[in-house]
């Protein structure tokens, strides 16, 4: 019977022309998908919604909402799906908690009702839903739904590319000012090997004090001193892994990262995707597949 909704669901998805994007990625040879978190206690919600979402989705299914935060710091998730109520969870709490976690504010939230809870939709995405499903789960809408959740990241990516830095708003830069950015970035760079490079560091190579060079710096970018080295290391990362010529371990630790986790999240934060993911990408790319 899931069998027959899957491909049920398979054929609703190849009839909608927008659904270029994920197409491509299901019919490549593409290992990484964007990875869903799901939040469902019931056995057979469980296995209909994995079953719908698994082929376009890696799709990693708890039981509980004990510990988490924990489970979405172990995954990663690029979406969340989750059952309104179930042990550990209350959505509405959940939902609140995303939004006002820095590391998961962006992360979008779908809230499951399968167990017919008597609810108000306005109330649901006040708190910060993207959507909203309840049972039966037709395949048509779900595929649009889930377009539309995608799109958005997708959307946000390019936006997370079209600069790696900018000038903070308003602020017209003299040559000076530009001098001291390129050469901020030049130090940075000279050592992005060096995990300890800190304001500090860069300040004795710009001849200025520390305070100085971290309120320059924070003026001219509106980033902190850590935040501009960080966003530094990063940019290079991005253009190295664009090249699919080095491991993303070894990359990691050439600009400067020592933790493979921190720095999926550093980079999935500037550019809304995880390295991974922007390998994947720019394979897909290289090879003409039309997005």
């Amino acid at each position: 019977m899931l069998g027959n909704v899957n491909q049920t669901l398979k054929r609703g998805y190849f009839s909608l022309l927008k659904w270029n994007r994920l197409s491509a990625v299901q019919n490549s040879n593409v290992k990484v998908k964007p990875r869903l978190l799901l939040l469902e206690d019931d056995d057979n919600t469980a296995g209909l919604l994995m079953t719908l979402l698994m082929g376009y989705f890696d799709v990693h299914c708890i039981s509980h909402g004990v510990n988490v935060f924990e489970n979405i710091k172990k995954y990663s998730p690029r979406i969340i799906v989750s059952e309104m109520m179930m042990l550990g969870i209350n959505g509405f709490e959940f939902s609140s908690q995303l939004r006002n976690n820095a590391e998961t504010a962006s992360i979008p939230f779908v809230m499951v009702n399968s167990k017919g809870v008597n609810l108000n939709k306005m109330d649901i995405f006040r708190s910060g839903a993207v959507d909203f499903w309840e049972p039966p789960f037709e395949n048509d809408i779900l595929s649009l739904r889930l377009y539309n959740i995608v799109e958005k990241q997708w959307q946000s990516n390019r936006k997370g590319q079209v600069a790696d830095f900018a000038p903070a708003k308003k602020i017209v830069l003299s040559s000076l000012d530009e001098n001291f950015l390129r050469n901020a970035a030049h130090l940075v760079n000279e050592n992005l090997d060096n995990p300890n490079l800190n304001v500090a560091t860069l300040s004795k190579g710009m001849a200025l004090s520390p305070n100085k060079t971290y309120r320059k710096i924070k003026a001219l970018t509106g980033l902190t001193a850590k935040e501009f080295i960080r966003m530094q290391r990063l940019k290079t990362a991005k253009n190295l892994l664009a090249q699919n010529k080095r491991s993303i371990s070894e990359i990691l630790y050439m600009v400067g990262f020592s933790s493979p986790s921190y720095f999926s999240r550093c980079f999935r934060a500037a550019y809304g995707c995880t390295p991974s993911e922007y390998v994947e990408k720019s394979v897909l790319k290289s090879d003409k597949i039309i997005f």
